[in-house]
């Protein structure tokens, strides 16, 4: 038995290729830019679209640009004129160059920190820019933070203003040391207990724990971390022990009986108090 073939299905959909329409029609731009005598005899809808002979083309918005380049080049890559573009640029740097930082507020360019920004300088961010830099105080070159070009033209070095604890932050976990960070913390050191390690060496968010001395009693020492020490400005344990016997021991031999501030002392009548008939008038 011979198989029967299944029969083909028609498409309902028939597609009818028309003529290709012309180039002048499809992008209008290049045949208003399209030199009118240079070329010669040849015209832009004798060209094809991949064609790389250079022809010649003028500007519109000024008929003194005249220049040479491909069909290929401008129907693809959307090429424009050149002296135009190299224009364009030079009046967007010359704008842009007008808004940098170090144009805008060059006493806030001069506390741009000189290392710790890489290749970047105030001439190539705006002056308000979001993004974050590094600075370095005029008055303390140990002071460096990190904010945006934008927050620094309403806010100065927060070291000087006492805000450390923000300009440092969670974000970057406090890296610089304790000896510019805290530096009432460097005489209670322990000299000989933490070996090599020096407060230079250690951040002031560090979690390693650290021998430290008392400042008021060499015999104290004691081992804490160190970012408790920066964070909760714990003083020395071996003190508040002390101070704490010291107070119980005073209570112990003076007791005071505990005072309510919700008990009042009720106020004396008189001696002799006069009843409103009892008065005596001259």
């Amino acid at each position: 038995m011979q198989k029967r073939l299944a029969p083909q299905r028609r498409s309902a959909r028939t597609t009818t290729v028309g003529p290709k329409l012309p180039l002048s029609f499809r992008r209008p731009d290049l045949a208003r830019e399209w030199h009118p005598t240079k070329n010669g005899h040849l015209t832009l809808d004798a060209c094809a679209t991949n064609s790389t002979q250079p022809v010649w083309w003028q500007c519109q918005q000024n008929p003194h640009h005249v220049w040479r380049a491909s069909l290929k080049s401008r129907y693809s890559k959307r090429t424009g004129c050149r002296r135009c573009t190299l224009a364009m640029r030079a009046w967007n740097n010359e704008s842009f160059q007008a808004r940098t930082l170090s144009r805008k507020s060059p006493e806030l360019a001069a506390t741009w920190h000189p290392t710790k920004n890489g290749t970047l300088t105030p001439k190539d961010v705006t002056f308000n820019s979001r993004q974050r830099v590094w600075w370095q105080c005029p008055s303390n070159p140990h002071h460096v933070w990190d904010t945006t070009v934008n927050n620094r033209q309403r806010s100065n070095c927060p070291f000087c203003a006492g805000r450390f604890h923000r300009a440092i932050g969670s974000r970057h976990r406090w890296q610089d040391p304790i000896s510019l960070t805290h530096p009432h913390l460097v005489p209670e050191w322990h000299p000989t207990r933490n070996g090599r390690i020096s407060p230079n060496q250690v951040t002031a968010g560090s979690k390693r724990l650290i021998w430290w001395q008392c400042a008021l009693n060499p015999d104290h020492a004691w081992q804490t971390p160190v970012h408790r020490r920066t964070l909760t400005r714990s003083t020395c344990p071996l003190c508040r022990n002390e101070r704490r016997r010291v107070l119980e021991l005073t209570r112990e031999k003076n007791p005071q009986p505990r005072k309510s501030r919700f008990l009042r002392p009720r106020p004396r009548p008189p001696a002799n108090p006069l009843l409103p008939w009892e008065t005596s008038h001259p």
